[in-house]
């Protein structure tokens, strides 16, 4: 199995909406809360799904959705409450949820396709966006900004779970920063007890 997986984000190819993607409306079960943040209660934006059948990837579960929410109304830099991420065991439960009325749409990403890597990537990608493996800092370790900001001191216990690259397509653009990127990051502890609501995110811009 693979350590960690590249992929490109691309325009909704056809009306097929696909299991694995970015943005949209993600996919619950019935014991799902829209996470909320910051001192006026924000809904956080919906960022991406994944379908953990489909990766290969050792470290996560075999099955189920991991799903990744953020809020892209202030885009915290450091935050453990501003983002969320939730694993949904059973695929065949789920169903769309129902999306707040507060949400608006300049919080609000559409539908676009994760296409994976099935060779390596050149030395420098044009899209850096991956699941697992070490991040890819576009300034200090973003494992190092996690051990400094939850002063455990121990950047490594620290595993990447997303990196998430601005996005460009010809019909959609979402910048984080000055061409930035985020990373979703989770203790190994965590991730090996699958408690992946203690995952927290850095943001780093050039």
């Amino acid at each position: 199995m693979a350590d960690s997986i590249r992929f490109d984000i691309k325009d909704l190819a056809g009306t097929r909406i696909p299991t694995t993607r970015i943005g949209g409306i993600p996919d619950v079960d019935d014991k799902f809360i829209w996470p909320r943040y910051g001192s006026d209660n924000r809904p956080l934006s919906f960022i991406a799904q994944f379908d953990c059948s489909d990766l290969g990837l050792e470290e996560l579960p075999p099955s189920g959705i991991l799903s990744f929410f953020y809020d892209l109304e202030d885009r915290p830099w450091h935050t453990d409450a501003g983002c969320r991420v939730f694993w949904f065991p059973d695929k065949e439960v789920l169903s769309p949820a129902d999306v707040p009325n507060d949400l608006g749409p300049e919080s609000t990403l559409p539908v676009l396709d994760v296409m994976f890597h099935e060779e390596e990537p050149p030395e420098e990608p044009l899209q850096m966006s991956k699941l697992l493996g070490v991040g890819d800092p576009i300034q200090d370790s973003v494992e190092e900004e996690c051990a400094y900001m939850k002063r455990d001191g121990n950047p490594g216990a620290w595993r990447l779970l997303l990196q998430l690259d601005s996005i460009e397509t010809d019909h959609f653009s979402l910048l984080f920063s000055d061409m930035g990127c985020i990373y979703f990051l989770i203790p190994e502890k965590d991730l090996i007890s699958r408690r992946f609501d203690r995952a927290v995110l850095i943001l780093q811009s050039c």
